[in-house]
């Protein structure tokens, strides 16, 4: 009697613990066919009466123009807009409001229109069903022209601050040095410059070469929507520095040989020409040529080389000197035992004159 009254309390267990993971299972099968289809399991009615609209806002939708390419060419329009989503089901909302998984875009038809100006209507296109959209600026203005391409010379615009303090452009080079610009018609037609601008933000004070994108000014200085072919051209700057001409100094160096009292020099290189930055060579009065004599005891002519100085080129940064040798004077005992002798001669030489001169007396 125990044992079949144990039994029976098992078995009440084991069925209520069954009822309740069919119970969870079910709602868990409700749940999931409610979160994955755009009306779930109950009635539009019964969900908008029950559920509150999920909402997102998406900025910067691009907007798609529609029209033939080959024939006309647009400009004026806004390229971009704000799109309002929502949505009961926040799975779909989040898909269509992430760009990478959106499936709408935004589209404006200009199909079978003339040359003109038009308020245009955007469309929003393959929207998921289930959410809805609304656009900030429902319609766009765009002002349809005829294609047109011509070509047109590339000038380089430096700005006056970029150059730094002395240094000038020797020479420009634009590679290629023209470009196809395609547009519509009348904007072509305003077009004054086709440009490159070097802007950067450190000043330039050597060579400068760079690839650059080509852009197209109407007479006011208003940048033009244009298609310039190629996109960008290679620029290249022949930067010079400041310059200025200083005298050329020659200077002695190293040991004089003996026997040699001085040297005298002589070039035919009077004024160099000095270049580098202006706080540098302001400073600079003159520049020298050192000459070891060590080795001279004759006229020489060689090449020296001027010196050094930081950040400064010369031209020339060589030049030709003569070398003369001045040969020291003998000492004083030396030309005191010369006079002696001399004077001793001159007694002999007088004596012996007196001789000849007593003989015919």
């Amino acid at each position: 009697m125990v044992l079949q009254r144990g039994r029976t309390k098992m078995n009440k267990v084991t069925s209520s613990n069954k009822f309740t993971a069919l119970l969870a299972l079910a709602f868990a099968l409700l749940l999931f066919f409610n979160a994955n289809f755009p009306s779930g399991l109950f009635s539009q009615e019964e969900n908008h009466s029950t559920l509150r609209p999920l909402e997102a806002v998406v900025n910067d939708v691009p907007i798609k123009l529609v029209y033939d390419d080959s024939q006309y060419f647009v400009s004026g329009s806004q390229e971009t807009t704000t799109v309002y989503l929502s949505s009961t089901n926040r799975l779909l909302l989040d898909t269509e409001t992430n760009e990478q998984t959106r499936k709408f875009v935004l589209e404006a038809d200009l199909t079978n229109r003339q040359p003109g100006t038009y308020e245009v209507e955007v469309e929003v296109k393959n929207l998921t069903s289930g959410v809805k959209a609304e656009l900030k600026d429902p319609k766009v203005s765009v002002k349809l022209e005829k294609r047109v391409t011509k070509t047109f010379p590339v000038n380089v615009r430096i700005h006056d601050d970029l150059l730094k303090n002395g240094y000038t452009i020797e020479e420009t080079s634009i590679s290629p040095s023209e470009v196809e610009i395609t547009a519509g018609e009348e904007t072509i037609k305003s077009i004054t410059d086709v440009l490159v601008s070097i802007d950067q933000d450190q000043q330039i004070s050597s060579d400068f070469s760079s690839r650059l994108d080509v852009y197209a000014i109407d007479a006011q200085g208003n940048m033009l929507n244009v298609i310039a072919n190629p996109s960008a051209v290679m620029v290249s700057l022949n930067v010079i520095a400041p310059m200025k001409t200083v005298p050329l100094v020659i200077k002695q160096s190293g040991k004089i040989p003996e026997g040699i009292e001085s040297y005298t020099f002589t070039s035919e290189t009077q004024n160099v020409e000095i270049t580098g930055p202006r706080e540098i060579i302001d400073k600079i009065d003159e520049v020298v040529a050192l000459v070891d004599t060590s080795t001279i005891t004759e006229t020489a002519t060689n090449t020296y080389s001027i010196e050094e100085i930081n950040n400064v080129k010369f031209n020339p940064a060589t030049v030709r000197i003569t070398v003369t040798p001045k040969l020291a004077e003998k000492n004083s005992e030396t030309s005191s035992s010369d006079k002696e002798k001399n004077g001793s001669t001159n007694g002999r030489s007088k004596t012996s004159t007196e001789k000849s001169k007593s003989s015919s007396d």
